[in-house]
């Protein structure tokens, strides 16, 4: 399964972190450090093995830490209309 951010999100990345808003909703979220860096990941079409990586690198924590920050930080995301989970056939993977 991979994550696409829908058109209508928009953001911002600031040095204190990165604002997101729903233009569906009007509605605005902040993100933490953490999540703004696994934020510039998901934009860069990154997938959640690599920013899973990523996260080891940059915070040097354990792979299982770096797993359960990204999986919780795409589960908000994806609860708040922030990131959509696409479903690819298997040809459109290797296209």
């Amino acid at each position: 399964m991979d994550n696409k951010i829908p058109d209508y999100v928009t953001w911002k990345i600031l040095k204190s972190g990165t604002v997101l808003l729903n233009l569906n909703s009007g509605t605005y979220f902040t993100l933490n450090q953490t999540a703004s860096e696994i934020w510039g990941y998901i934009a860069a079409q990154k997938n959640r093995d690599e920013i899973v990586s990523a996260i080891c690198e940059s915070y040097d924590c354990s792979k299982r830490q770096a797993e359960t920050d990204v999986k919780e930080t795409f589960t908000f995301l994806v609860n708040e209309g922030l990131l959509e989970e696409v479903n690819l056939k298997k040809s459109e993977k290797e296209a």
